[in-house]
């Protein structure tokens, strides 16, 4: 029996649950799921490279723009704000073909594709493609250490 089915018991020992007088017991049926975590949230197992294609989504910048500031308001500058805030800019996913996977820093992808040309106007004029390197990574998966998280659900109870 493992260290979380004895605790289990232990605490189901300590403070059993209090039945009505005529009943003699009751039989749960308890799902345990078990995951390691990163700080990040993110679950532990890593994903070897495999490839992997984005498509270029066909839509205009102002429908595009409206879509962000239904889904995420804080995006928006708010009415209002100095001139000197930037206005909003949208980072499309680059399109192009990529090998990705997922490691203890985090997600990246690595392959050809297309970008926005950095300085050349807000949204970018022009479409420059080359060697595209994308993902998101987290520093404190690399500094902290792994978490067990325990989730449980009762899927059914029985009255004896």
């Amino acid at each position: 029996m493992g260290r979380v089915c004895k605790r289990i018991a232990s605490s189901l020992r300590r403070k059993p649950p209090r039945l009505r007088t005529n009943r003699r017991g009751v039989r749960l049926l308890i799902e345990l799921a078990i995951e390691e975590r990163w700080p990040s949230g993110d679950v532990t197992r890593s994903e070897p490279p495999r490839p992997s294609v984005t498509l270029p989504t066909p839509r205009s910048t102002e429908d595009a723009k409206a879509d962000l500031e239904k889904n995420n308001p804080a995006a928006a500058p708010p009415p209002g704000a100095p001139a000197s805030q930037r206005p909003m800019a949208l980072i499309p996913d680059a399109p192009g073909v990529f090998v990705s996977g997922r490691g203890r820093a985090g997600a990246y992808a690595i392959g050809a594709g297309a970008v926005g040309e950095v300085g050349n106007g807000d949204p970018p004029k022009r479409v420059v493609s080359g060697l595209v390197i994308k993902g998101n990574v987290d520093p404190t998966n690399l500094v902290g250490s792994a978490t067990r998280t325990i989730a449980t659900r009762v899927i059914s109870e029985t009255m004896l």
